[in-house]
């Protein structure tokens, strides 16, 4: 069976290039069942004695149905082998298990499309020629590649939630998948605080997703949401998660997604936009950005400090950080800068940046929005 799994994979890399099929796990064990089909039928025909359970092997039944093992965690560990860089592992994992088209990978990472084609090629070849093994790695080896199996859940959940699809705002099967995994993880680790952080996180987030768009499509900014559209029970299960964290010693090196749940957890407890407390949240973002600095996490926390202060005050921090240098083809910089713009009473700024965003937006719900917020600009 191992044999099978590993040649169906193999396929995989070689069939998937120009995107993966519509049932990743139901392509795979239609490829593997064929092939251990196929050999029972050739040890027949050459007249070998089948071993006396081999004609009904329930592994084979259990392998159509799904049962005895999760494809998506197999490919995700198996992309993630140590072998290949941290890059490497998360834009080929995002492809093969996520299904992302090499566009969306791009724009979730700010790189071109033709440098993330290159890298996947690659790291294809890689694992081909190095023969990496089609399986879940025992638990020693794992806790080594869970951060960047947590990396590329949080981004497979991060591009549901925030679409580069020209035809969705919002991809909710993508979020519904990196949060069954990330159950999946905390079922096998419940150990591991961070998966336990990720899992809450997508939750608080996924929660809200009712309130974040019109009819039409066009996103609904957080300040604006109805919150009794909110998924109550889901906010519990998530507080329930947040609430195991409680008791638990956090240790400096970690807590990158237990800190953007308590952030998701501060949005979720206000009653009211108004009634949020802007100054946990900016002492959240500051300590997430001590971890790691990153350019998108001191977007956030500029925003969040233009509430707590002032947009006058958040404009300034642009322009101490130079974040736009850093953010050139990020467009949701300049959708923030011009919404901090327009709140500031910049409106010919305000109007320049929402036209920049509006170039690099391709969903029609969005680029709608934007035209809103121009037109309403006069």
């Amino acid at each position: 069976m191992e044999d099978a799994l590993q040649d169906a994979f193999e396929r995989a890399l070689h069939n998937w290039s120009g995107g993966s099929p519509r049932n990743p796990r139901g392509w795979l064990y239609t490829v593997a069942k064929n092939r251990i089909l196929d050999a029972l039928h050739s040890r027949k025909r050459l007249g070998e004695e089948l071993p006396e359970t081999a004609a009904s092997d329930s592994r084979i039944s259990d392998l159509e149905e799904g049962r005895t093992l999760d494809d998506q965690l197999r490919l995700i560990c198996l992309c993630c082998h140590p072998s290949l860089a941290t890059r490497p592992q998360t834009l080929l994992t995002l492809k093969l298990v996520a299904g992302l088209t090499v566009n969306e990978i791009a724009a979730a990472f700010v790189m071109k499309p033709k440098t993330v084609g290159q890298a996947l090629t690659r790291a294809k070849t890689k694992i081909r020629l190095a023969g990496i093994p089609y399986d879940i790695p025992d638990e020693g080896h794992l806790k080594g590649r869970l951060g960047t199996v947590r990396n590329v859940l949080y981004l497979t959940f991060n591009e549901g939630y925030h679409s580069n699809s020209d035809h969705s705002l919002y991809r909710v099967d993508l979020c519904r998948e990196a949060i069954r995994l990330a159950r999946l993880l905390t079922a096998i680790y419940p150990g591991d605080t961070e998966s336990v952080g990720l899992l809450a996180l997508m939750l608080y987030q996924h929660a809200r997703s009712p309130a974040r768009s019109t009819s039409d499509g066009r996103p609904v900014l957080l300040e604006h949401q109805n919150r009794g559209l909110w998924n109550m029970p889901m906010i519990q299960e998530a507080d329930g998660h947040y609430r195991r964290l409680a008791s638990k010693r956090i240790d400096h090196s970690e807590g990158w997604y237990i800190l953007h749940a308590a952030i998701a957890r501060e949005h979720a407890r206000a009653e009211t936009f108004s009634a949020t407390d802007w100054w946990r949240i900016c002492t959240l973002y500051s300590e997430l950005y001590i971890r790691k600095p990153d350019p998108v996490v001191l977007l956030a926390w500029i925003g969040a400090e233009s509430y707590r202060t002032s947009p006058e005050a958040a404009l300034d921090l642009m322009e101490v950080h130079h974040l736009e240098a850093h953010l050139t083809g990020y467009r949701w910089f300049y959708s923030t800068r011009a919404e901090l713009r327009r709140r500031a009473g910049r409106s010919l700024q305000a109007r320049s940046d929402f036209e920049k965003a509006l170039t690099m937006t391709p969903n029609p719900g969005e680029r709608r929005y934007l035209e809103d917020r121009i037109a309403n600009l006069d």
